[in-house]
């Protein structure tokens, strides 16, 4: 849906200018349910088809943790230039797949 609304800049977490100047804390929570192309979008609902009923308190508390992983990593390898994670449920979909298996 974000490719096609062309709103694919929105999604991704970027500390310089989002998080640090513009305050946009939204991006922190919104990057996990944005798919970059069709074939992440194609993963996640099959993963998440499969485990949502069952694993529905572990996503959310996945999507926190994650949320929360991702703004240290971005504070703490600012100095090397690491400012950008792109969008996408992969922690999510990884945490739900090594649960799973």
């Amino acid at each position: 849906m974000s490719s096609l609304f062309d709103i694919k800049p929105y999604f991704h977490l970027q500390l310089i200018p989002h998080l640090s100047r513009h305050h946009q804390y939204w991006r922190l929570l919104s990057q996990h349910f944005a798919c970059t192309n069709s074939s992440v979008l194609l993963l996640m609902e099959l993963i998440l088809y499969n485990s949502a009923v069952k694993f529905a308190s572990f996503i959310t508390m996945s999507a926190l943790v994650s949320s929360t992983l991702s703004f240290m990593t971005l504070l703490a390898f600012h100095r090397l230039d690491i400012s950008y994670l792109p969008a996408g449920p992969m922690c999510i979909l990884f945490s739900i797949l090594y649960q799973f298996y």
